[in-house]
């Protein structure tokens, strides 16, 4: 089977992804290069490790996932091979793969410290495409990830927001926003599975609001707000054929306050 690399970074529209293809295809002309995502907030490792590991685990076993969102590039932050669950990862050591590393099991970390597999020369603001495509590129041509440097024990982490569980009162943030606009928490889908139908009680930064809670957008009428379960199993809310970022004026790491209906009996 041809290699799979895919590509995650915060670069958006310009030139930059495109040079990471032409190196990597350069390099490794039989590659297949999946984009993930490439409008990631700038600079938001927080949202950039939501991103990968809501996508890259449904790719088959021993695709080679390059992450590029780095704003301490050209520091002293290490860049780092790791192996998680099946996969292969390569991204600056500054906590965009921790959830995948607390989801799946982390078999080994190495830091990308052997430059002969580098570009020559290597930007001082642009590792993703001087020294992480590279050696994507020799990975997916058979390479051995032994050559790449030093194992490290561990990676960098970030402070994981905590949700916040007391009765039916759940406290979490908005940790994406995705294309439609729709808000994304980090508050996963257990604590609603027998609340269809019922009316869920919001406090967000600019207000209280009450919603229907329901299984799919198509169930309310268009502009109406809705809370629901979404496909990678967080809690999120939406406007029906609108957009609740624009609605409710909220944006990227605002907190949210869920009060469910009170069970009885």
């Amino acid at each position: 089977m041809r290699p799979i690399i895919t590509l995650t970074t915060d670069f958006g529209e310009g030139t930059y992804v495109a040079q990471m293809k032409g190196v990597l295809l350069a390099a490794c002309p039989d590659a297949r290069i999946v984009d993930i995502a490439h409008h990631v907030a700038p600079q938001s490792v927080a949202e950039g490790a939501s991103l990968l590991l809501e996508a890259a685990t449904h790719f088959p076993p021993k695709t080679i996932h390059v992450a590029v969102i780095d704003p301490g590039v050209g520091t002293q932050r290490a860049l780092l091979y790791a192996e998680i669950g099946a996969w292969r990862f390569l991204a600056p050591d500054n906590g965009l793969l921790q959830k995948c590393a607390e989801k799946f099991p982390l078999h080994r970390i190495i830091r990308l410290d052997n430059k002969s597999h580098w570009r020559n020369p290597v930007s001082a603001t642009f590792h993703g495409r001087d020294i992480l495509c590279p050696v994507a590129a020799y990975l997916a041509n058979g390479g051995d990830p032994d050559e790449l440097g030093c194992p490290v024990s561990s990676m960098v982490t970030m402070e994981s927001p905590k949700i916040e569980v007391r009765g039916e009162r759940l406290t979490g943030l908005i940790e994406r926003i995705d294309h439609f606009g729709n808000l994304i928490t980090n508050i996963p889908s257990l604590d609603f599975s027998s609340f269809e139908g019922d009316i869920v009680k919001i406090v967000l930064w600019n207000g209280r609001f009450s919603i229907p809670f329901r299984r799919t957008y198509g169930q309310l009428s268009a502009g109406r707000i809705v809370g629901l379960i979404g496909s990678s199993n967080w809690f999120e809310i939406a406007v029906v054929q609108g957009n609740a970022q624009k609605t409710l004026r909220s944006k990227l790491g605002d907190g949210i306050v869920v009060q469910l209906p009170l069970q009885i009996g």
